[in-house]
């Protein structure tokens, strides 16, 4: 009682959270219970299209801009050629974070591991 356990789901290039927990859900096993506040989060398959619940796993993307975004990698070039390549290469417009995902009938996320086999620099 009073303790809140959860799995959440972000990374420290963008000092936040894609998906989180909510005091008032349950917790589901090998579930996380919502995409976090304020993050346009959407799973999509090979050619951008929205997956739902039952379509299985695809890309875990962020459709809108968001407050903690980074603007570019420190290094890179004027273009910003690096940062594109690591986010906005696979569905243009569209950050794409590299984790497999997938929504559950809950309204859940299940994150089945990376998609591009690396992190990114």
């Amino acid at each position: 009682p009073g303790l809140q356990f959860l799995s959440v789901s972000g990374g420290t290039d963008l000092n936040g959270c894609f998906a989180g927990g909510c005091p008032i859900l349950p917790v589901r096993d090998g579930e996380l219970q919502v995409p976090a506040l304020g993050m346009d989060v959407a799973i999509l398959d090979e050619e951008g299209k929205k997956l739902r619940a039952g379509d299985g796993p695809g890309e875990l993307c962020c459709l809108q801009p968001f407050a903690s975004q980074p603007l570019q990698f420190v290094g890179d070039d004027e273009r910003g050629s690096k940062y594109r390549a690591a986010y906005f290469d696979q569905i243009e417009g569209v950050w794409c974070h590299g984790d497999f995902a997938e929504v559950t009938h809950s309204g859940g996320l299940i994150i089945h591991g990376r998609s591009d086999a690396t992190l990114n620099p």
